[in-house]
């Protein structure tokens, strides 16, 4: 009775032992498909996201580059679905679980337009509307090739504490290096993510009336909250009522030669595809303003 007892009981440990064995392999099998299954997706939408960065290149260089848009009608037929217009004003459209966003540089702010950049900057950082002095006096001071700082600027003295110097060669070489600049880089990442997003250093240095935001708008030719209320209804209605109604109240800010309605043709291309909680971004910088038909060169390319 006591060897049958023994025996039982060793045989239900047997076949527990066995059951944890089989439980164990069974949630790291599940493990193994639910980390192939997202790595599969990954791959997916990253072939998705860099498919459709190719295609942008095609779409812009056969395509009709005007102030808001570029309008395509020579899409092969396997992409027939594809908009035959894409707006070129920071507008999303979304397309086959992708979203696309396309700016051109000259509705955002070149880092080298300084006024620009200081009324962008004090009008949407908190705290900084009654610092414009400050902000002029220190890009100054960054770009001058001197060690004097101007009254309200910083020289390395300033900076000493922050690990850097000024750079006193006469240039900014990135956007990213405003964040270095005096009381700029007290910025958070969401306030410096909202600036990446707006500035831009470029070849071409025009500005467009029609895809510059309205935060842009306002800031960079001082407009009135009612008048930019006005100037948003005259674009719904036409670009030309817009331009209109534009250079008859801000004439005295306008400047023939640096302001219009052109496109710089150098573009600001977002690309995001997704599929439930994983997706891919790619980001890149495109020049279609060569004189060569169908050229384009890549400025800069993340992802």
């Amino acid at each position: 009775m006591k060897k049958s007892g023994f025996s039982l009981a060793l045989t239900l440990w047997i076949v527990a032992i066995m059951s944890l064995a089989a439980a164990l392999y069974l949630g790291y099998a599940k493990k193994v498909v639910t980390k192939s299954r997202q790595l599969n997706s990954k791959l997916e939408v990253t072939f998705k996201a860099e498919s459709i960065a190719e295609f942008i290149k095609f779409y812009g260089s056969t395509g009709d580059i005007k102030s808001m848009s570029i309008v395509n009608t020579k899409l092969p037929k396997y992409l027939s679905t594809f908009p035959k217009q894409l707006f070129i004003d920071s507008r999303k459209k979304v397309w086959d679980n992708t979203t696309i966003v396309l700016q051109d540089t000259a509705g955002l702010i070149d880092i080298e337009d300084i006024d620009a950049v200081i009324n962008y900057v004090c009008n949407q950082a908190d705290g900084l509307k009654d610092k414009k002095d400050i902000i002029h006096d220190t890009i100054v001071d960054w770009l001058d090739r001197d060690s004097f700082s101007t009254l309200n600027g910083a020289e390395d003295a300033f900076y000493e504490s922050y690990g850097y110097k000024a750079r006193n060669s006469g240039y900014i070489s990135s956007v990213d290096e405003l964040f270095l600049l005096r009381e700029m880089n007290e910025f958070n990442r969401t306030t410096q993510d909202k600036f990446l997003s707006s500035f831009v250093l470029s070849n071409n240095k025009q500005r467009n009336i029609l895809t510059l935001s309205d935060d842009m708008l306002q800031s960079t030719y001082n407009i009135s909250k009612s008048d930019l209320l006005q100037l948003k209804k005259a674009k719904e209605i036409s670009s030309t009522r817009f331009i209109s109604f534009f250079d008859r109240i801000y004439k005295e800010n306008y400047n023939f030669e640096r302001d219009g309605v052109s496109p710089s043709r150098i573009i600001k291309v977002r690309i995001i595809s997704s599929d439930k909680n994983i997706s891919k971004e790619i980001e890149f910088l495109i020049d279609f303003s060569l004189n060569n038909e169908k050229a384009f060169t890549i400025l800069n390319y993340k992802d």
